[in-house]
Formats: structure tokens, sequence, C-alpha cells
């Protein structure tokens, strides 16, 4: 796999991970209320 591949993937990966968080974090949030 090529560096720049990579890099891209390890763009992509973030990209999820953070909306992923922002998403169970809305959820735990609106179940709190």
């Amino acid at each position: 796999m090529s560096n720049q591949s990579r890099k891209i993937l390890q763009q992509a990966a973030d990209l999820i991970g953070t909306t992923l968080n922002q998403f169970i974090i809305q959820s735990a949030l609106d179940k709190a209320q």
C-alpha cells in the first residue's frame, strides 16, 4: 500500500471516528434530558 493511500485511509478513519463520537455523545445527551 502506498503512503498516499494510507494517509487518505487514516484521514477517513479519523473523520468517521469523530462523527461516531459526536453521534454517541449527542445520543447520551438526549437520553440524559
